[in-house]
């Protein structure tokens, strides 16, 4: 994950799991990096976003993204809902669906990510603008044959 130490820049090599700087001594993890999306649903269809950016602008994504240091899920899954729908929901609106690791790529290094997920329901089908790191805001049929990002996507299509 890292060519060079990130505490004194010494150039370094990196095993699967861990490293330690030959340089510093100082010892680095590859942790995966928390992420917080809302799925926000009416009928038999979610609402989800067209990235803007890469890694893979142009593909579905839920609306979410990476949590802050020391926020906690469901208040950077709220953040992040409405950076990039301009929509404010309230922790209660959340519903809980789960977990997923996925494996990411972006400018040559490899990335796991640690999904939380929840559900919101619409009372009616409306279409945010799209705001932040967002192209466009889209309702699709769950289960349906999609272009996501990423493949932890497919799962929770699944459930």
């Amino acid at each position: 994950m890292y060519n060079f130490c990130p505490n004194c820049g010494f150039k370094n090599s990196l095993d699967k799991d861990n490293f330690t700087c030959t340089n510093c001594n100082k010892d680095f993890y590859t942790n995966s990096k928390p992420t917080a999306a809302v799925i926000p649903y009416f009928g038999d269809e979610i609402l989800v976003a067209i990235r803007a950016h890469e890694p893979e602008k142009g593909k579905l994504d839920f609306i979410g993204g990476f949590l802050e240091y020391d926020e906690e899920p469901v208040g950077g899954a709220l953040r992040e809902f409405k950076e990039e729908t301009g929509v404010e929901l309230k922790d209660k609106d959340l519903e809980y669906l789960g977990v997923w690791v996925a494996k990411q790529s972006y400018k040559e290094q490899k990335y796991t990510t640690f999904n939380v997920n929840y559900l919101t329901e619409f009372k009616e089908k409306i279409t945010p603008e799209a705001f932040d790191d967002v192209e466009e805001l889209v309702w699709i049929k769950v289960g349906g044959n999609n272009d996501f990002a990423f493949d932890y996507a497919f799962e929770i299509m699944k459930t």
